[in-house]
């Protein structure tokens, strides 16, 4: 029996040992890092659904609601301005009628794709529902509104939406909104 066991052997089953354990903690800790990264991407999915709007792209309604209420909170704390657009695009419920709710879907997606493209990197841009649309600008006085709305208007008008499905040109309402004093400022004053 004493010739059996040696210090070669004895190190050999040691290694052996170490290394099917750091196997199985290999293992282990990409199980971990798996679900790590499903649950990552779960909320970042959940994340998604609760601030964007699925159609448009643009931020939802309840966000709206939410960043409102801050951004006037921020404009009387700093005295800073705050504007507010509401866009409507003309005519919307006759292309559903006429052309059905896919294409009334597309056109809202491509109205959308233009305010996003137009909007400031710290401009709100949401959809309100339906076939309107709300801008949320901060540190923005009424002259620097109009300018906006304006290049929002003849976006629009100048982008030729579907080939001949569509009345051309596609027009929006707009209604601005620039509070007059910022010493006391509620959301739902913004939203006309």
């Amino acid at each position: 029996r004493a010739d059996f066991y040696s210090p070669q052997l004895g190190l050999a089953i040691y290694s052996v040992t170490l290394i099917c354990s750091m196997a199985v903690l290999v293992w282990l800790l990409g199980g971990i890092i798996d679900r790590a990264d499903n649950d990552r991407r779960r909320t970042d999915e959940l994340h998604r659904l609760v601030l964007y709007d699925d159609l448009s792209g643009l931020f939802n309604r309840r966000y709206l609601d939410h960043v409102l209420e801050e951004e006037c909170r921020r404009a009387v704390r700093y005295g800073c301005g705050i504007s507010c657009v509401m866009i409507d695009i003309d005519g919307f419920r006759q292309v559903n009628k006429r052309l059905g709710h896919p294409v009334g879907d597309w056109l809202i997606r491509q109205v959308a794709h233009v305010i996003s493209g137009l909007a400031r990197e710290a401009d709100i841009a949401a959809r309100f529902g339906g076939d309107k649309f709300f801008l949320v600008l901060p540190e923005t006085d009424q002259a620097g509104t109009i300018v906006l709305a304006e290049r929002l208007r003849d976006a629009v008008e100048a982008r030729r939406f579907g080939a001949g499905q569509l009345p051309n040109p596609i027009t929006i309402s707009l209604g601005i909104f620039t509070p007059a004093e910022i010493t006391d400022i509620e959301p739902e004053a913004l939203i006309f």
